[in-house]
């Protein structure tokens, strides 16, 4: 599959920054709005968010969530019809060594991993999110489709500058699943400005990531969005319309609370 001949890609296209001409365009929904949507279809008795900041992404979630941020900047209308609602600030990495989620019998039904934005970080989130959900849960990944090479660098000088749009290199949380966990459903969707990931069929018992951990990221701390050659990296999915994407996602609902 050659990546120039999708249909998908535009010639340019801006989002109000220089978006590279040779990478796919987010044109579907806004993330944050897709979120809302799967929590709708999903309808999780908890939801647990790496990331959560401002709050933007909260502001629609009707179930009891946990949040996690290591600082917090509330701005957004968080309260809203959630019975529990806990927010930790501190680092993930610090949240899951404290088993909290164990010792309160919490297991999400839902999460979603946006915190920091390089991809051994990602790939220990998605590990320690995975232990505590059942296999009919649900993890989603913010910035899996980066519209320039800029926007992948690893320096976090890059970010405090004109308030750049930045992805890191999470995208490569997304290469490592489909290689070494090729059992896991991964749907990568074009929602907007750089894309989501929904990953499924999980498996609590797996621990092929984290036994080879180490090796995995040794493997992929050097590789760049350019020098890898992004194709070969668009060339291991597809990148799915969002609405048909939830449209799916809802039936699939449909059919197994009727069985």
């Amino acid at each position: 599959m050659n990546i120039y001949q999708l249909p998908f890609f535009s010639k340019r296209k801006k989002f109000g920054f220089e978006v590279d001409s040779s990478l796919p365009v987010c044109d579907g929904p806004v993330y944050t709005d897709v979120l809302s949507t799967i929590h709708q279809i999903i309808k999780p008795d908890w939801y647990l968010e790496i990331g959560s900041r401002s709050g933007t992404s909260l502001t629609k979630c009707e179930s009891n969530f946990i949040a996690i941020d290591p600082e917090f900047a509330i701005s957004a209308p968080v309260f809203n019809t959630a019975k529990r609602m806990i927010f930790c600030q501190q680092a993930s990495d610090d949240f899951f060594e404290t088993d909290f989620l164990a010792e309160n019998n919490i297991s999400p039904c839902l999460a979603f991993i946006d915190g920091m934005h390089l991809f051994e970080f990602a790939l220990r989130d998605f590990i320690n999110c995975e232990k505590s959900m059942k296999r009919n849960s649900a993890i989603c990944f913010h910035d899996v489709l980066p519209f320039n090479v800029p926007m992948t660098t690893r320096d976090l000088d890059y970010v405090k500058t004109d308030n750049r749009p930045w992805t890191g290199d999470v995208w490569k949380t997304m290469a490592i699943l489909l290689k070494y966990r090729p059992d896991l459903k991964i749907k990568i969707i074009d929602s907007k400005k750089t894309g989501l990931a929904y990953v499924s069929n999980l498996d609590s018992e797996n621990t092929i990531l984290e036994e080879n951990y180490s090796e995995i990221t040794d493997e992929y701390l050097n590789m760049s969005f350019s020098n890898s050659g992004y194709s070969e990296y668009y060339d291991l999915f597809k990148v799915e319309n969002t609405e048909t994407f939830l449209l799916d996602l809802k039936q699939q609902a449909a059919t197994t609370s009727s069985q």
